[in-house]
């Protein structure tokens, strides 16, 4: 038996899809807001010493979308992506 996956999206949505992966990866006030508490927590972390602290400020940073962009952008051959 063939395994099909994504065979109902339709290029609209795919579409939809990168344009809205691209949109939340660009960097903007909120981005670096995010990035600026990750660091201060980390740092926190290390001056206390605590593992978990320093594991907590990884969940606070927003690098989701940026990795995933950077992904989409070496699949499809976009150097500006």
């Amino acid at each position: 038996m063939k395994l099909v996956l994504f065979n109902n999206l339709t290029e609209e949505n795919k579409v939809t899809a990168i344009e809205n992966l691209i949109t939340h990866s660009t960097p903007n006030q909120d981005y670096f807001f995010m990035i600026f508490l990750s660091i201060l927590t980390a740092v926190f972390g290390i001056l206390l010493g605590s593992i978990t602290v320093v594991i907590g400020s990884m969940l606070i940073a927003p690098l989701l979308s940026p990795i995933l962009s950077l992904s989409l952008g070496i699949i499809i051959s976009d150097p500006n992506l």
